[in-house]
């Protein structure tokens, strides 16, 4: 009975009512474990499920394994997740969906030379793998690479999926190739015969935008057989900001009010615009709009794995929820962001203040810098840069970002990678960026 419990209270997204029932339990299988790790890791709290999954007093199930493997994803743990790789070798747990696990695992970890092998060395692919490699690739901005595994699916006769198509589309949109969309638009209904998703529609809708083609965007949006929800406009929205189309991005920002109110970025996005285009006074009443509507910004949280420990920062230089930190270690951490300013900016770094947030919009210059120069990403790639035990270490940082990279820390991470003769591979909502000499692998579409 407690193992169902365990499970119904997990399927219901509830993990806090299965960890009671858990922590009841005295006898525990593998079942009511692995119950709870997934409770964990699909609901928000994959750092507890890694910690169970360490504590597991019996033999792992395949579904153990690959829970822990999600987790590690989601944390951007790489180390943890290579630990577990070994433990599913030697469990002899080898299948074409453990090995689909591994590779999306390495993937998000930021590992792509590991998914790839994984990917290689795989007996049996099927639609499951190669989308999952496809997605890979296309998160870490190698089109061509994305595209080649699509035509070996069609060379190899495994049938392309609507999954497939919405990596595929997401390669094309993020590298703004407008002509490509619209040709594998086409393909997935004439010669796949797939019904198209709304996924499908909006990233039509981005490649569209991104090329500055917003009339069309915003019919598509409009016209597509599908209710338009928050993430439809916010797409149009976004590429409203990246063309300034100012009267079609308040369209858009309106809608987005109304479908998702607690959505902080329509604000931000919409103040800015209004300061780009000099309306100086509409941007504070897009702020007192937001207050008087209760919205609050989350705050951006970053992981970084050292030694196989994991460590998290928050922006605006809070260190680890304040405990986990030696003070003075992150007093080093400040100060070498502060350090490394003069540098960036004899680089020809010039800091981007446009997109500081709302609530800090009515701070002087030297305050709104300085909250950019401890953006929570930042923070963890100083602090890994401190806490290396080899300077000459040739292993890239990996951080993990919970928030889309804003353009001022993109900028400075790009001169980061080169001052500090340092690669580089950050993981936003969106997509992996990958740091080095100056450049990113994302070309500045992102």
């Amino acid at each position: 009975v407690q193992n169902a419990l365990v499970t119904m209270y997990g399927k219901c997204g509830s993990p806090v009512e299965a960890r009671k029932v858990f922590d009841s339990m005295t006898a525990r299988n593998m079942i009511s474990w692995t119950s709870m790790i997934v409770a964990y890791a699909q609901h928000g709290n994959p750092q507890e499920a890694l910690n169970l999954f360490k504590r597991m007093d019996v033999e792992p199930s395949g579904v153990s394994f690959s829970s822990a493997l999600n987790a590690c994803a989601l944390l951007g743990a790489l180390d943890e997740g290579r630990e577990i790789h070994h433990r599913v070798v030697e469990a002899n747990l080898a299948s074409p969906q453990m090995e689909t696990s591994l590779l999306s695992m390495y993937a998000r970890c930021g590992s792509l030379d590991d998914a790839r092998r994984v990917f290689n060395r795989m007996k049996t692919r099927d639609a499951f793998s190669c989308n999952a490699m496809i997605a890979a690739f296309t998160q870490h901005g190698r089109k061509k690479q994305a595209l080649r595994i699509y035509r070996k699916m069609e060379q190899e006769g495994i049938p392309a999926d609507g999954i497939t198509f919405v990596s595929v589309l997401v390669a094309c949109s993020h590298t703004s190739l407008l002509a490509d969309c619209r040709d594998f638009f086409q393909s997935l209904v004439m010669d796949h015969g797939v019904v198209p998703l709304v996924e499908h529609y909006l990233c039509m809708v981005d490649v569209l935008g991104r090329s500055g083609r917003l009339g069309d965007a915003e019919e598509l949006v409009e016209t597509m057989p599908y209710q338009a929800d928050a993430v439809a406009w916010m797409t149009l929205l976004s590429g409203c900001k990246r063309h300034g189309d100012l009267d079609r991005g308040e369209r858009a920002a309106r809608k987005v009010f109304e479908l998702a109110p607690a959505e902080t970025l329509p604000y931000v996005f919409l103040s800015n615009m209004y300061a780009a285009a000099k309306r100086f006074d509409d941007a504070p009443r897009v702020r007192k709009e937001m207050e008087e509507r209760g919205v609050t910004r989350p705050v951006a949280v970053s992981y970084i794995e050292i030694d196989n420990e994991l460590h998290m920062f928050m922006g605006g230089g809070r260190n680890e929820q304040q405990e986990g930190h030696d003070g003075r270690k992150m007093e080093r951490v400040r100060s070498l962001l502060l350090e490394l300013l003069e540098p960036m900016k004899q680089a020809g770094y010039v800091p981007d203040t446009s997109e500081v947030y709302l609530e800090q919009q009515g701070g002087t210059r030297e305050e709104k810098q300085r909250s950019l120069c401890f953006h929570s990403e930042r923070l963890a790639i100083a602090y890994g840069q401190i806490a290396a035990k080899d300077p000459d270490d040739s292993r890239p940082l990996r951080v993990v970002n919970s928030h889309r990279v804003c353009s001022d820390c993109h900028s400075a991470i790009k001169l980061l990678s080169d001052i500090t003769e340092k690669r580089i591979f950050v993981r936003d909502g969106n997509r992996f960026h990958h740091f080095e000499k100056g450049a990113c692998s994302c070309g500045d579409h992102w």
